[in-house]
């Protein structure tokens, strides 16, 4: 049996992500993720034994995003999750078709996409619900230093309206992109229940070319999380960011850019497309690969 997730099922949501991946979270961070005040909803499924105890669960996070030109929700795919003794049921495919169509009764146009690990790109791509766009890949920054680019970081005030106007200017450039303003930043960095982010806004001259956000919080490299900068300047821009911090770090390059000459490391994400029946209505795939903009933003993955 299946029901909606509801705000009074995240209890159990924290408990049943505890048991399956080991990792423990309370039910307010879940609240957070799923951006509940958004659309006044949670976009999820769970499945129930005779008990009515959840023993599986999926969301998807509801998330403003540019589509060529025009404001279209994104759902991201996340949580997908069936307790082991009740695996080997097509529980977690079920439980997808079931939230695709739930998200389906309440909007027309959306893109639906996710960032699956091992076992679900597995699951998925045996039972056609998935959609291979690439494999991401970390790109190691180096430090570089750029001597005549007259780049500098500086950190906003609590005022983020020149996020939102760093958005208005460079949108254009990215047809396939998430919402990277005011509301957007101030719910994914400044909200955030658990992580910690450095947030600069980046400056050519005394001129603001765009922003970038990281992590220092994870073990290994320092992250690039987040950016939004003009493409034809993204990798003197993050190569510089990488000297101020005298230390590599590391990034999600999109296809949207050149990653040549670029040091790059496997990992276990891949980025694919939820397909039921949908992608009739998409541009080719190759064109979504071109054009879908992505960083570390989406989640803190891994």
């Amino acid at each position: 049996m299946f029901r909606p997730l509801e705000v009074g099922h995240l209890k159990e949501t924290a408990d049943l992500f505890s048991k399956v991946f080991g990792k423990s979270y309370k039910e307010d961070y879940f609240f957070w993720k799923y951006r509940f005040n958004l659309f006044g909803r949670l976009y999820g499924v769970q499945a129930v034994n005779e008990k009515g105890e959840a023993v599986g669960h999926v969301a998807a996070i509801p998330l403003k995003g540019h589509w060529y030109g025009k404001e279209t929700v994104f759902f991201q795919f996340v949580d997908a999750m069936v307790h082991e003794e009740h695996r080997g049921k097509n529980t977690l495919t079920r439980m997808i078709e079931v939230l695709f169509d739930f998200i389906k009764e309440h909007h027309q146009e959306f893109f639906p996409y996710v960032y699956p690990g091992p076992v679900s790109f597995k699951i998925g791509t045996k039972y056609g619900w998935l959609t291979h766009l690439e494999s991401v890949k970390d790109v190691i920054i180096k430090p570089r230093r750029r001597s005549f680019t007259f780049l500098k970081l500086e950190e906003p005030t609590q005022e983020l309206g020149i996020i939102t106007k760093i958005w208005t200017s460079l949108k254009n450039y990215y047809p396939i992109a998430l919402m990277r303003d005011e509301e957007f930043l101030k719910w994914r960095y400044l909200s955030h229940p658990i992580f910690s982010y450095k947030l600069y806004v980046v400056k050519k001259f005394w001129k603001p070319i765009g922003f970038v956000v990281c992590s220092f919080n994870q073990e290994g490299m320092p992250r690039i999380i987040d950016y939004l900068l003009p493409p034809e300047s993204y990798k003197e821009v993050l190569e510089h960011i990488s000297f101020l911090f005298g230390k590599p770090m590391v990034a999600w390059i999109s296809s949207c850019f050149l990653r040549e000459n670029l040091e790059v490391l496997s990992t276990p994400i891949e980025l694919c497309l939820v397909n039921y029946g949908l992608l009739s209505n998409l541009p080719p795939l190759d064109a979504i690969k071109k054009d879908f903009f992505y960083t570390m933003a989406d989640i803190d993955i891994y």
